[in-house]
């Protein structure tokens, strides 16, 4: 089967978008069917428009503060982005540049399923506003359409897109989500059975990923850190952690952003990169979900620092993995949960029981026929 698959998987250094991309395609590709990316930006005309004066003027300003940051860091940038281009030619196949829904239309007929998803594809904010696409609105009628793993973070759909979304679910033929909450939400919008699965990188085995990724001599101990936004408790977190443990932290951080006391050593590493040395770190420490996922998959002790914007999805891994006071916020002692997560376990058996639950439904929509 010939699959076109629509998600975060360009024009970003987003490890985690990398990463769910590449494990779908895998899956698929070795239950026999053949997969491209679609290669999808849409353009805003005007991000000012309905923005008061005194935003504009602050958005401005730190457009500029981000500018100068970005010209001191370089070389550290560049690098990044060689080798995140690197990683989606040689192991992401894709369409040329779409921008629109029509012109998706005309283009990408040539599928006999379109799978939308995983990563936030369904949360407008992250977006910056309605992406139809991400809906499947310029599949065929006749193609199979699924999503797989949609995710929406903690967006909560508002009421003028409700009716719309509904349309739009309602023409896909098996729709997952990756957080419980979004069963919920997305449930009430269509009629449909909605589902929670995991999310891509779980259906890569650790024994799978251990083949596919290089050594790295690091010379020792070391723990990781990564971060997608700054975050003062995520600080506080890497300072216990340096002076409890006394070994370098490896700093991954997107964005560039430079912690004190941390290694930059490895900051421009490439997706394959980061999956090895999280394997062989001693801990990790971050905000990211992709980061609990794949310290979970090679039972690496990890810490995630709360935010408001990554509450549902690693709080639904962690209390799958019995794990869930590794969500850290304000109010939890620090130094406790520093001296604590070297020895701790995982417990994935019933991580394991839903990834063959998640790959039994992927393989079942495979094989509908439509007519």
């Amino acid at each position: 089967m010939k699959i076109a698959i629509i998600t975060f998987s360009d024009f970003n250094t987003n490890y985690g978008s990398m990463l769910q991309a590449f494990s779908l395609k895998n899956y698929l590709e070795s239950i026999g069917n053949s997969v491209e990316f679609i290669r999808y930006r849409e353009f805003n005309t005007d991000l000012n428009d309905g923005v008061p004066i005194t935003v504009r003027m602050k958005n401005s300003i730190k457009k500029e503060a981000l500018q100068i940051y970005a010209w001191l860091k370089k070389g550290d940038i560049e690098k990044t982005k060689y080798n995140f281009g690197q990683f989606v030619e040689k192991y992401l196949p894709h369409t040329e540049l779409l921008t629109s829904s029509e012109e998706m239309k005309r283009k990408l007929k040539r599928y006999d399923c379109y799978i939308c998803g995983s990563d936030q594809i369904w949360n407008f904010s992250c977006l910056g506003g309605f992406r139809k696409p991400y809906f499947l609105d310029f599949a065929p009628e006749n193609a199979l359409k699924i999503s797989y793993a949609a995710s929406m973070g903690e967006y909560v759909i508002d009421e003028k897109y409700k009716e719309e979304v509904s349309i739009l679910l309602d023409r896909l033929d098996y729709i997952s989500v990756r957080e419980k909450e979004s069963v919920d939400q997305i449930s009430k919008l269509t009629k449909k059975e909605v589902v929670d699965v995991v999310d891509p990188v779980f259906l890569t085995s650790e024994k799978e990923w251990s083949k596919m990724i290089p050594n790295i001599d690091t010379n020792g101990e070391y723990g990781i850190c990564y971060f997608v936004r700054r975050s003062k408790l995520g600080k506080r977190l890497i300072k216990e952690a340096l002076k409890y443990y006394k070994i370098p932290i490896y700093n991954l951080s997107d964005n560039m952003i430079y912690i004190n006391g941390t290694s930059t050593k490895y900051i421009s590493a490439g997706p394959l990169e980061f999956v090895a040395l999280i394997k062989n770190a001693k801990f990790a420490i971050g905000s990211s979900f992709h980061l609990a996922a794949i310290a979970t998959i090679f039972n690496t002790p990890v810490l995630i620092a709360g935010m408001s914007s990554n509450r549902s999805r690693v709080c639904d891994l962690f209390s799958i993995v019995d794990n869930i006071d590794n969500y850290i916020t304000e109010d939890i002692q620090i130094e406790d949960c520093i001296k604590r997560i070297a020895d701790q376990n995982i417990v994935k058996s019933k991580l394991n029981e839903k990834i063959v639950l998640s790959k039994e439904y992927l393989d079942n929509a495979l094989m509908t026929e439509k007519k």
